[in-house]
C-alpha cells in the first residue's frame, strides 16, 4: 500500500505526541488549589493533546475549504484565551501570558503537523514540529532558572549582551570574506568571526559561572569552547583570569 495513505495518521499521532509533551510540563507546573487568588488552570496532560489535535484536524479540513476552518478554529481558541485572561484580571490575579501562549503554540504546532503545503516531506515536517515542541517545553520548564538568572544579571551584563549581538548579527555578516594583503592573511570576516567566537565563549563562561559556580562554569567554558576553537578558549580564559584572578 502507498505510504501516502498513512501520512494523515502519522501527522495526527505527531500532533498528539506534541500535545502530551507540552501538556505534561504544564501539568507539573500547575498552581496549587490552596494558593490565594490562584490563576486559572489552562490545561495539562489532557487539554494540550486535545488542543493539538484540534489544530491538526482544523488544518486538514481547511485544505479543502480555503483555510476558513483553521482561521475560525484559531479565532475560537483566541477568544477562549482572552476570556480566561480577562476573568483572572477581574479577580485581581497577578499573572503573565505564558499559559495562554503555550496553548496557542500547541494549537499551531498541531496544525503544522498536517500542513504539507508548508513543509512537504513528512520527515522534515516531523523534525521541525518536534524541535519546536522540545524548545517550547524546555523554555517552560526552565522558568525558575531563567528568572533566577535574570535577577542576578546586572545592567553592565545586559549591555554586554547587546554589544555582542550587535557584532554577531549585524556587523559580522557585513564584513567582506576576502583577503586584502599581499600575503593573503588579513581577512576581515575571519578576524571578525574570531572576535565573535572569543566573546561568545566568554558569554558561555559567564552564564556557566553564575548558574553552576566558578569551577563548573569554567569547565563548561572549556568543553563548549574546545568544540569550536581552542584558540578562542585560550584568549577568553586569559581575559577572564585577568579580570578575576580567583577564577
Amino acid at each position: 500500500m502507498d505510504a501516502a495513505v498513512y501520512q494523515p495518521f502519522a501527522s495526527l499521532a505527531l500532533a498528539l505526541v506534541v500535545g502530551v509533551l507540552i501538556g505534561l510540563e504544564r501539568e507539573r507546573s500547575a498552581p496549587g488549589t490552596e494558593e490565594h487568588n490562584v490563576r486559572s488552570f489552562m490545561g495539562g496532560a489532557r487539554t494540550h493533546p486535545l488542543v493539538a489535535l484540534s489544530g491538526a484536524l482544523s488544518a486538514m479540513l481547511s485544505q479543502g475549504g480555503g483555510g476558513m476552518v483553521l482561521l475560525l478554529s484559531m479565532g475560537g481558541m483566541l477568544a477562549f484565551l482572552v476570556v480566561s485572561y480577562a476573568d483572572d484580571v477581574k479577580r485581581g490575579v497577578d499573572r503573565g501570558l505564558t499559559s495562554e501562549v503555550a496553548v496557542l503554540v500547541t494549537f499551531l504546532l498541531g496544525a503544522l503537523c498536517t500542513m504539507p503545503n508548508v513543509v512537504e516531506r513528512l520527515e522534515r515536517r516531523a523534525l521541525l514540529v518536534a524541535s519546536a515542541a522540545v524548545v517550547t517545553t524546555v523554555l517552560l520548564a526552565l522558568k525558575p532558572v531563567l528568572h533566577g538568572f535574570i535577577q542576578k544579571a546586572t545592567e553592565q551584563y545586559v549591555y554586554a549582551i547587546v554589544k555582542f549581538l550587535l557584532v554577531a548579527v549585524v556587523v559580522l555578516p557585513l564584513l567582506p570574506n576576502q583577503t586584502y594583503d599581499p600575503w593573503q592573511v588579513l581577512n576581515p570576516y575571519q578576524i571578525g568571526l574570531m572576535v565573535v567566537l572569543i566573546a561568545g565563549i566568554g558569554f558561555v563562561g559567564y552564564v556557566g559561572t553564575r548558574v553552576l559556580g566558578p569551577g563548573r562554569g569554567m569547565g563548561l567554558t572549556g568543553l563548549v569552547g574546545g568544540l569550536v576553537s581552542s584558540t578562542a578558549v585560550t584568549f577568553s580564559a586569559a581575559a577572564r583570569a585577568r579580570q578575576d584572578p580567583g577564577a
